[in-house]
């Protein structure tokens, strides 16, 4: 008898699943594609997701995440010319000033979501977890408003600003930023003189502009007694980077901010052949400059 009780004792497991609500802004296919990865695996064992995407996958058999559409974001390229954010087309202080308009024109696009509008009406302890994508500050205002957990996470690496709000060391000679016209600043005095221009102007424009003004927006929407913006970006949970440790800036990590790689890839055979085929989808829903003209197909063999 006691053999028995203890064989169903090893063959019966408990298993707790979360109500995780994945919200992901950015409408990009190829950020969306490392959060489908995520977001997948989620499901597969055992959780419940909801999934706030520009790109939903409308796969059926995936049955624990329920998909809300936000591909109207997409309307917001419609008369952009996304070539000014570059450094070659615009400075440093006006292209932060023209990313603030962007990234709260596109928020309020997509808070006027019927399916957003819905989630926001929700009880404040309907979510176990709450996944954003790192560098829009205003998302960080879903922690407050379901009390839960948040972590965020990048599709790239994370820039030098959000490295120093997160406690990681952000020495501008010796780490460069991800938006450096350098790979390595130590190799020359211009390199050091660029890499300190980027992290004074996020810097200034981060304190005096952009979390003050999210602060308002993000207020109007997820509560008037919610904590300071910044304040809730730096009590992040965890923070994962979608890069190679072995080819990354060596910077010493927080033990909450994580690098992990390759998240947007499917596991293929060694001897597979992938032919991935991008711009057409980008130059339509885009309708920018940044492919040359004539461009209609990519082609990329691995």
């Amino acid at each position: 008898m006691i053999k028995l009780l203890l064989l169903i004792q090893l063959l019966c497991s408990a298993v707790n699943g979360a109500n995780i609500l994945a919200f992901f802004h950015n409408p990009a296919i190829s950020h969306q594609f490392v959060f489908r990865s995520i977001v997948k695996e989620l499901s597969l064992r055992g959780h419940s997701v909801t999934f706030v995407t520009s790109d939903p996958m409308k796969d059926a058999a995936l049955t624990n995440i329920t998909e809300v559409d936000i591909s109207a974001s997409y309307q917001i390229f419609k008369n952009l010319d996304a070539s000014i954010f570059s450094r070659e087309a615009t400075n440093l202080i006006k292209m932060g000033i023209l990313g603030l308009d962007f990234t709260q024109n596109l928020f309020k696009i997509q808070m006027e979501v019927e399916g957003v509008k819905e989630i926001l009406k929700k009880p404040k302890d309907t979510y176990d977890l709450v996944l954003i994508e790192v560098g829009n500050p205003i998302y960080n205002g879903l922690k407050y408003k379901f009390k839960a957990p948040l972590i965020a996470i990048s599709s790239y690496g994370i820039p030098s600003y959000w490295h120093e709000l997160l406690g990681n060391p952000t020495h501008p000679f010796l780490y460069v930023d991800i938006f450096s016209k350098y790979l390595d600043p130590l190799e020359s005095i211009w390199g050091k003189i660029d890499s300190l221009y980027i992290y004074l102007v996020n810097f200034f424009l981060g304190e005096f502009l952009i979390f003050p003004s999210t602060d308002k927006l993000a207020r109007s929407y997820f509560g008037n007694d919610m904590p300071y913006i910044k304040d809730l970006v730096r009590d992040t949970s965890l923070t994962i980077a979608n890069v190679n440790p072995i080819i990354s800036d060596r910077r010493p990590l927080a033990p909450n901010v994580v690098e992990v790689w390759n998240l947007h890839l499917n596991r293929v055979e060694p001897s597979q052949k992938v032919s991935i085929y991008a711009g057409v989808k980008l130059a339509t829903k885009y309708q920018q400059r940044i492919v040359p003209k004539g461009v209609t197909r990519l082609k990329i063999c691995i």
